[in-house]
């Protein structure tokens, strides 16, 4: 993902956290929830010989919300916690620590977006019927251009209240990839195709083997950049919006109509460690009133795409960090002088290889 694509705080998807302690009384039921329920309680896993485990969520959560869709919210909440999140108590306790620490209270916001349901609910049931024989499609076409990945890893697809549409969570040491149903309903409205959107996420679990993710602006840009290209290179005709590029709608002509504007800033901001300034380029929150939200990731895509003049996908994957921030920087002086002198296209639909 993630913010859009990358829903709410999106590119927070890519971001290393610590797996929180428990807190208060919400996190150690769900704890003791998960270690009397491990033993009978179990994911709905679809797993093939050599591939990633996918653990799909999703018909819980629906479920879940058959079976309480008549009682009393505090009920309702009640049964979530002791019968669907602790399906997945790494990702659900993170998302709790993460309301905490903002100072929101978790009762409070699972009531927020349970109210919101019903009206979500027909398009939720749609899509985690189409998004396993999507996800399935997506990995084999992903391994058989990147065969070397490694496999060893976890897949989940579930509600994610509000956190992502999907994208990676490095949790207790431990790198997960998400799915948030409920994200890819509410962002992913007017694509053609979700399986650009699958190999981007995708591609951020085979780039991690050879590349460490940091919160600094040039290693985001080019993770961020290089997956979009990725995912193009993969999909030559999908749209701006199919490649998670311009989300929200109208993203790529905004930075184009001030694109010096732009490169001018992010020159200065590339070795910035700075949370404000990962929000300005990198989430749909930025409140900045120069630089467009989310911005990072179509530059970043644009200096992937010159680097790639002389580079394969899989050869850029594997360069060092040492290797990528001169090229980067030289990249960056050359589509800034290009694309400057260029007039903004108002029917920019597709990008070409």
């Amino acid at each position: 993902m993630r913010s859009v694509g990358h829903t709410p705080d999106r590119v927070d998807a890519h971001r290393s956290v610590c797996y929180p302690k428990p807190m208060k009384l919400i996190n150690a039921l769900l704890f003791v929830c998960v270690c009397l329920t491990s033993c009978v309680t179990k994911p709905k896993t679809e797993q093939q010989s050599g591939m990633p485990r996918i653990h799909n969520l999703a018909p819980d959560f629906i479920e879940y919300w058959n079976q309480v869709k008549e009682k009393p919210l505090p009920k309702q909440i009640q049964k979530l916690k002791s019968d669907f999140l602790v399906k997945f108590p790494q990702f659900y306790n993170y998302k709790i620590g993460k309301w905490e620490r903002s100072g929101q209270k978790a009762d409070e916001e699972f009531g927020k977006i349970i109210k919101e349901y019903p009206q979500l609910e027909a398009n939720f049931i749609k899509k985690t019927d189409q998004v396993t024989e999507t996800l399935n499609i997506t990995l084999a076409s992903f391994l058989k251009s990147f065969p070397e990945m490694n496999q060893d890893f976890d897949v989940y697809l579930t509600h994610s209240f509000g956190e992502m549409d999907g994208g990676t969570r490095n949790i207790g040491g431990k790198i997960y990839l998400i799915f948030g149903i409920d994200g890819m309903v509410n962002y992913h409205k007017g694509f053609t195709s979700e399986i650009p959107f699958f190999h981007h996420e995708l591609f951020h679990i085979y780039h991690g083997q050879y590349f460490p993710e940091e919160q600094v602006i040039w290693i985001a840009l080019w993770t961020e950049g290089l997956a979009s290209y990725a995912s193009q290179k993969l999909n030559p005709e999908a749209s701006m919006k199919d490649l998670i590029l311009d989300l929200p709608e109208g993203m790529v002509r905004k930075i184009d109509k001030s694109l010096d504007e732009h490169w001018a800033d992010l020159t200065k901001k590339l070795n910035s460690k700075s949370d404000i300034d990962y929000e300005t380029y990198f989430l749909m929150s930025s409140k900045d009133k120069k630089i467009v939200p989310r911005a990072g990731y179509y530059l970043g895509y644009l200096l992937a795409k010159e680097v790639g003049k002389t580079k394969s996908v899989n050869e850029m994957a594997q360069m060092k960090p040492n290797e990528v921030l001169p090229l980067l920087k030289l990249a960056l002086k050359t589509v800034r002088k290009e694309k400057t002198n260029e007039k903004p296209n108002k029917s920019r639909t597709k990008i070409r290889s």
